[in-house]
Formats: C-alpha cells, sequence, structure tokens
C-alpha cells in the first residue's frame, strides 16, 4: 500500500497514534507549579538569587550576569522539581553544554557529566515512576567562555530530546523561591511603572527598559477633552492595571485635570483624523474582522462579562475617547504615538480598519454632548503639565520643570517615603504586596536596574503581551478558542479550500485553523526568524492560510526572540547553516514526494508548486523550512511530529523510530531517511520539488 493512500492520511493515523502513544502532557498535582526552581549562585561574591525556570536549560555569554541580582563571572545553577511521567519506565538522561552538570533522581545519580569527557554525556538508564519524581540538578560553569546547559532525556519509547516544560514541576513554596521572589517582583514593578523616568541615576548608565510612555504630541486631534480629563483625574478607575499614576495637586484637582485636557487638546494636527466614511455594511464587515482576528481574546465589548484572567481590556470607552477617523488611524499603526504599546499591528489595510472601528464604535455607547466638555485654561493646564511629572514619561512640546530624587537616593531613603505611601502626590494607588514587593527591591540596591534578564524579561513580556490569548503553551491552551469557539464544519466540506483574500473577513474554511504552539518555539525556530515573524517581516508570511493573522510587536522583537532562545538554552545568534550532502538530498527530494515518498507534498508546498492533495490541514512551504527552523529539532519533528505537538495533522511514520514503512529508499532506516530530507530541506529558497508523476490538481491553493 503506497504511504499516500487514504489509510495513511494526517487525520486517520494521527487519532491512531495518539491512542497508542505516551504523550508528554502530564498534569501536575495540586499545589505544584509548571517549570522548576532555579537558585544560582555567584562564585565571585558568593551571593545567591531564585526564581521560577520554564526548562532546565541556560545559556548566559561572557561577561553577562546570570541574573540581574548577581555579578558577571563564574556562577553555578541548580534546578529542582519534579518530573512527571504517565507510564514507568526506564530513561537516560544527557547534558548537551559547557562545564559540567550532575543530576539525581529520588536521591540516585543519574548522571554526571563534564564536557571535556565525551563518554560520560550521557548517563546510564534509571527508573522512573508513574507520576512525580523528585530531581536536583546542578550546573557548574566553565572559568571561561558562554556558560550553556541543557538536560535531555531518552526512554525505551523515544531517543534523546530536550526534556520538555510539559512535564516539569515545582512546589511554589520552595524556600529559595520564597526567599527572592518578592525583589523580582519589586523589579519588575519598578520596571513596569517607570519610576526610572523620574528617578534618573547620578550618572549615565545603560538602564535596563528604560522606556518612555506614549507621545503628547497631535494628542488633541485624537482624543476628545472629556476623556482625557477623566484619565487624568484617575487612570486606574477607568482602567484597573493601568501604571499611569494621578498627579494631581490636592487642592482643586479636578479643575487641574481638566485645565491639563484643554492644554492638551491645543495639540492637535489640522490634517489628523479625517472622518470615517459610513459605508453600508461597514460595521458587519468589521464584526467579522473582529472574529477572525481573535480581538475577542484581548477585549470585551461595551457591557460584555468577563470571566478572563487577567481581564481583558474593555471597548465600551472608544467612543468616548476617539475622535471621529483617529481609531481608525490608530488601528492602522498602532505604535505610532507609543512604540511600547502592548496593542500589536496587525498591518490593515484602511479598508479593514475602517469596517473595525465602524463597528467597535457601533457597540459602545455613545459619547457626551460637546455642549458638556469640561472647562479648563490651557495655559494652568500647560504650567501644570510641565510641574507635575507628567513629562517625565511623555513627550510634549515643553520643558520639563518637574523635579525628584535621584536614583541613589531612592534606594537609599526610607520605604516609608514618596510613592509608597498612602495619599503620595503620585499616587500609583499600589496594594500592600505591591508595596512590599517595592521595599525589598530598594533594599537589594539599584545594581539590578543596570543588568538585564533577557529570560525573565520574556517571560514577564509573554504575559504582558497576552500571548497565551492566541497560543498554546507547556499545556495552558490558548484563550480564544474558549471564549468563542470556531464553527462545526460538516463532515464533507474538505471541498472547501479556498482560502481568504486580503480584505475578504469571516470566510470559514476547511483548512484546520490552529495557531501555533509556543512550547517549543525558542528551541524550533532560528533567532533571524524569529525576529523577522515578530517584527511582520517574514515573506512569505508564516500560515499564511489562517484566518487569523499573526500581529507584529517590532519594539518587543529583539527581547523575546533572546529570551525564549535561552530558555532553551541557546544562544541569541543563529546556528551555522549546513552545506547539503548531494546524495542524501537528492534522496530526500524522493522521500518527500507522492509519488516515491511519504507524501509530503499533499500537504506540503515546495517554493512555487502548491501542496497536491490537502485534506484539513496544511504545511508549511518546505522550502521556508530550514530557512526559519533549527535543523535538530527538524530531525525530532520528522521521528515523532505528534510528541511535540499532538494536536498535529502531521502522521508519524516510525512508530519504533528505527524503521519506515517505506523500505525502498536507505533499507527503511528512519533516521537515515529523516536526515535525508533535512539534508535535502537545507537547500531552502533553491530548493527543486520532486519529480512527481501524480497530477497536480488546478486551482489548488498556493501557500
Amino acid at each position: 500500500m503506497p504511504l499516500h493512500s487514504p489509510r495513511f492520511q494526517p487525520p486517520l493515523l494521527a487519532a491512531l497514534l495518539c491512542a497508542l502513544l505516551p504523550t508528554p502532557m502530564v498534569g501536575a498535582e495540586v499545589g505544584r507549579e509548571e517549570g522548576t526552581a532555579l537558585v544560582i549562585r555567584s562564585e565571585v561574591s558568593g551571593a545567591g538569587d531564585a526564581r521560577p525556570a520554564r526548562l532546565v536549560a541556560v545559556h548566559v555569554p561572557q561577561g553577562e550576569p546570570p541574573t540581574p541580582f548577581l555579578p558577571p563571572g563564574p556562577f553555578t545553577a541548580t534546578w529542582k522539581g519534579f518530573i512527571e511521567v504517565d507510564l514507568r519506565d526506564r530513561f537516560q538522561f544527557a547534558f548537551e553544554g559547557t562545564g559540567k552538570m550532575t543530576l539525581t533522581v529520588e536521591g540516585k545519580t543519574a548522571l554526571e557529566a563534564d564536557s571535556q569527557v565525551p563518554e560520560s554525556l550521557v548517563g546510564k538508564r534509571v527508573r522512573l515512576n508513574k507520576g512525580a519524581n523528585r530531581f536536583e540538578a546542578t550546573y557548574y560553569g566553565p572559568g571561561d567562555g558562554d556558560a550553556t546547559a541543557r538536560l535531555l532525556w531518552a526512554s525505551t519509547e523515544f531517543p534523546l530530546e530536550p526534556i520538555p516544560a510539559t512535564v516539569l514541576t515545582h512546589s511554589p513554596t520552595e524556600g529559595a523561591l520564597l526567599d527572592f521572589e518578592t525583589r523580582h517582583r519589586g523589579r519588575n514593578l519598578f520596571v513596569e511603572y517607570r519610576c526610572i523616568r523620574c528617578h534618573r541615576p547620578s550618572e549615565e548608565r545603560p538602564l535596563h527598559e528604560d522606556w518612555m510612555g506614549p507621545s503628547l504630541a497631535g494628542i488633541g486631534g485624537r482624543l476628545h477633552p472629556s476623556w482625557i480629563t477623566s484619565w487624568i483625574e484617575n487612570p486606574r478607575a477607568m482602567r484597573p492595571d493601568s501604571s499611569m499614576p494621578r498627579v494631581l495637586p490636592k487642592e482643586n484637582p479636578a479643575q487641574t485635570a481638566r485645565d491639563i485636557a484643554a492644554y492638551l487638546a491645543t495639540l492637535a494636527d489640522a490634517t489628523q483624523a479625517a472622518v470615517i466614511e459610513a459605508a453600508e455594511g461597514q460595521a458587519t464587515l468589521g464584526a467579522e474582522r473582529f472574529e477572525s482576528l481573535g480581538c475577542i481574546a484581548c477585549h470585551t465589548l461595551a457591557g460584555e462579562s468577563d470571566s478572563v484572567e487577567p481581564p481583558r481590556i474593555s471597548l465600551g470607552p472608544v467612543a468616548a475617547k476617539w475622535k471621529p477617523g483617529a481609531l481608525r488611524d490608530f488601528l492602522l499603526k498602532p505604535n505610532r504615538h507609543y512604540p511600547m504599546i502592548r496593542m500589536p499591528d496587525f498591518r490593515l489595510s484602511e479598508g479593514e480598519a475602517n469596517a473595525l472601528a465602524a463597528f467597535v464604535l457601533s457597540q459602545a455607547p455613545p459619547r457626551l454632548a460637546p455642549d458638556s466638555e469640561p472647562v479648563g485654561d490651557p495655559e494652568q493646564g500647560r504650567e501644570a503639565l510641565a510641574t507635575l511629572g507628567c513629562l517625565a514619561c511623555h513627550d510634549a512640546p515643553i520643558e520639563n520643570r518637574a523635579t525628584a530624587p535621584s536614583l541613589e537616593a531612592v534606594f537609599g531613603s526610607s520605604s516609608e517615603r514618596g510613592c509608597l505611601l498612602d495619599g503620595a502626590s503620585v499616587d500609583f494607588s499600589f496594594s500592600a504586596e505591591e508595596r512590599a514587593d517595592l521595599q525589598d527591591f530598594l533594599a537589594s540596591g539599584p545594581e539590578a536596574l543596570f543588568r538585564s534578564d533577557p529570560v525573565e524579561s520574556a517571560a514577564h513580556r509573554l504575559d504582558h503581551l497576552r500571548c497565551n490569548a492566541c497560543h498554546a503553551i507547556d499545556g495552558r491552551g490558548d484563550v480564544w478558542p474558549a471564549l468563542r469557539p470556531p464553527p462545526e464544519r460538516a463532515e464533507d466540506s474538505e471541498a472547501e479550500l479556498e482560502l481568504p483574500e486580503e480584505g475578504d473577513a469571516g470566510q470559514i474554511v476547511a483548512i484546520d485553523q490552529s495557531r501555533p504552539s509556543l512550547t517549543f518555539a525558542g528551541e524550533k525556530l532560528r533567532p533571524s526568524a524569529l525576529r523577522a515573524i515578530l517584527r511582520g517581516e517574514c515573506d512569505p508570511p508564516p500560515r499564511p492560510w489562517l484566518a487569523a493573522r499573526m500581529p507584529s510587536f517590532t519594539e518587543y522583537a529583539e527581547l523575546l526572540a533572546d529570551g525564549l532562545a535561552r530558555m532553551h538554552g541557546f544562544g541569541p545568534e543563529d546556528p551555522p547553516r549546513e552545506t547539503p550532502d548531494p546524495e542524501l538530498a537528492e534522496i530526500g527530494r524522493k522521500l518527500v514526494s507522492q509519488s516515491e515518498g511519504f507524501g509530503c507534498t499533499s500537504c506540503h508546498g515546495v517554493g512555487d508548486r502548491p501542496p497536491q492533495a490537502v485534506f484539513e490541514t496544511m504545511g508549511v512551504n518546505l522550502m521556508l523550512s530550514a530557512e526559519r527552523s533549527r535543523k535538530d529539532f527538524l530531525a525530532r519533528w520528522l521521528l515523532n511530529p505528534l510528541r511535540i505537538d499532538p494536536r498535529s495533522k502531521m502522521p508519524r511514520y516510525s512508530i519504533d523510530n528505527k524503521k519506515t514503512p517505506l523500505v525502498t529508499l536507505l533499507d527503511g532506516d528512519a533516521p537515515r531517511q529523516f536526515e535525508a530530507i533535512c539534508q535535502y530541506l537545507l537547500a531552502g529558497r533553491d530548493i527543486l520539488p520532486p519529480e512527481e508523476t501524480a497530477a497536480i490538481p488546478p486551482d489548488t491553493p498556493k501557500h
């Protein structure tokens, strides 16, 4: 039977294999959390630090600190937690990297590895019982060079692979975590609330995430004065997660807010924000775009209840906030006036932005009548803006005359003063826990603000940007489908394969619409590819058959790409590209074909040639595989895609990881066959499609 016959189609084979094979997705017991407890100790200062870590992996370039609270130089890192397995089995553990690593499981030595002793890098087989197995891994970084470590494992069911985050748990009450978690939270708060913008260091030094707030240039042409007034009076009342403080004087604060709004109303460009044209059906088209882009995952409409944590942002005030046409202009380029905004850029056409704005405004309560706008004095507002400290974070065409204690003075002062006091002139409405966290951080000294930790920053930004709204990660499903599941398709809908055209919103397509998981993103993607995806610079774009659209997070791209790679123990630079082996590559070309191989070209395009017989799901164009993905990940994916992503429709062609049913090429040797496919993929944009004997159906969608 040929491998591309209907009995080998992905949905049927995937369902069979999912039922037969163990999966790494193991639920943690109550009281334990995902990931591990990581303790790092500096060999330079003797000081320690601790934080949760997704994986037993680390990458610290020479000359960089292992955490913001420790100096650069040699260090040791110890991970504690549990490895959770769903079946009792015998496992081997292995070390990749520089330096040394030891591992104990349930108190027994499982690995003693030294990167200078190759025979020590793989340990003896040890038994793991079903459920949680306590482990402790300690890494000793090298004296010179980059410190890199990855812990791998293998069982009777799978060859060596990095231990996935989906099987690692830890106790959140681990002593070391409790000792240090408050100062980590305090540092994040200090950065998030932009304390550094007012409290500058006495000597200029590079600062960690020294970001401005939104620019006030032209704000009068975008926002209504009444909304600006309400926002200035109490930002947290309008948005509970706002990082903007209340800075009004105690005497007549409401009038000061009106005065500032009156001055800001004068900062308008006469050419700004043309009125939205009310074309018939525009709001309906906008509703379809709102649905297909997944706006619901981050936003609620006016009057809509919310059960999501953290709460979504309500769009109820949009009519009160935005002037006619300004909302559309914002949707076209959300970061134009605020580079670090959380709102991503979907690269909308003007028609799409117009339609989305029309829909959102149609759902919002009407704004106040123009004659009910609050009255303020622009000159008084200009003076207040210059002296209250607003211009430390916001750009405006006036001089900032506010003063504040230096950074050194803040860290040397009593925690019972300043912004941490109830009723402070700069009122952030901190909770008691936030005050305690900030006090603990202030007691640790300011040096941590001059040191970066890409891993911790990336983890924080993944939450801040709500990436889990659209992407699953580490066993946590994405928010979007739970809020509004996609419509069910009829059994015979596989014939409905047309892709959504640009601007053709809401089209139901039979092609699987699930978005990729982020669990393996830092291990799977080459850093340059991840940066390009996050900047919206991929050509062609990733997964263009999805009705959802990957937006760009331009200002966060470098931080996220670097941090995600380091989470998996890799550096921020791309690994070298191999030169393909011509003989193996030619065999790989046959192996992906319909006529001689596994039928990969059924679902995957190759260069300009489209996929030949898509059934339910598409795959990425094989031309782009090695350009965007790491070769070692590709090899592991080919061996067992369902182990990496149980939702994948791609079949597994080697049940025992040794042989495949296709014995006519390389004698059915699975590792050699998959290596041949990898060698073929290394050709990248110079790849040659296989010589197919099967006809390519007309009108097959390209991707």
